[in-house]
């Protein structure tokens, strides 16, 4: 288990063996079909008031305004369908909760997070490019960055500091992309810039602990990175989150 700092400056735990599993609340947006009824919708009507008023010019004039109209009415459609069906959050516990009646011997400590869910598995340990890995993926509706980057690294990952944006820090963590070995006349500015942040993450935790869900029994070991986790993320302390 390693903890190391990404990118953009934040601490994310690293563990070889223990799931980590992050889903997004993110809006697909419309479908391409009905991007393009929409847009052929308010053609159609642009023609139509061309040919009314017996100008060729007017549906020329018109199609830009027609494009932005159908493409709102798209977005507009697409939220009240997804308000309908109880929007993402709701369609999210909705596969876990089938997820877990499917796997009865599975359990999960679950996480809030500004966009979405933090789910961590705690009856047994995995290794990344396993087939129950994949399949829970698959059916939980996983970030696919997240997933692809699991294999890729061989480890599971959990962000444990708030992203810098959402604490008011709003330029970037110098060198970029601060690989190492940084060279030593970037060392003090790269400092400067995690005291601010770390200044700065003080009344922020990273997610929010949720509850536990399933009735499989608790590993030791992955019980020991949820304990880790929690304080690193202040998961229980009923801070903000970012």
């Amino acid at each position: 288990m390693v903890i190391t700092r990404n990118s953009y400056g934040a601490l994310c735990l690293n563990t070889p063996d223990v799931l980590f599993a992050d889903i997004d609340f993110e809006d697909p947006g419309p479908s391409a079909r009905l991007y393009g009824w929409s847009i052929l919708s308010m053609v159609m009507v642009a023609i139509a008031i061309g040919i009314w008023r017996g100008s060729i010019l007017i549906p020329v004039i018109l199609i830009i305004p027609a494009v932005l109209i159908g493409q709102g009415i798209a977005i507009r459609v697409q939220r009240s369908l997804w308000a309908r069906g109880g929007g993402p959050e709701l369609r999210a516990q909705q596969r876990l909760d089938a997820f877990l009646q499917s796997n009865p011997d599975w359990r999960i400590s679950k996480y809030s997070t500004p966009g979405g869910l933090r789910l961590l598995a705690l009856h047994r340990t995995f290794t990344p490019n396993e087939p129950a890995v994949q399949a829970c993926f698959d059916a939980l509706g996983a970030d696919s960055i997240y997933a692809l980057m699991c294999k890729q690294q061989s480890c599971f990952r959990a962000r444990l500091t708030p992203k810098p944006w959402r604490i008011g820090i709003h330029f970037h963590m110098r060198p970029r992309p601060g690989v190492w070995p940084v060279k030593p006349e970037h060392l003090e500015g790269r400092r400067r810039w995690i005291r601010e942040y770390e200044h700065a993450s003080l009344a922020y935790a990273a997610c929010r602990y949720v509850g536990e869900a399933g009735e499989g029994a608790i590993d030791e070991k992955a019980d020991e990175v949820r304990k880790l986790h929690d304080r690193l993320c202040k998961a229980r302390e009923g801070l903000a989150i970012a």
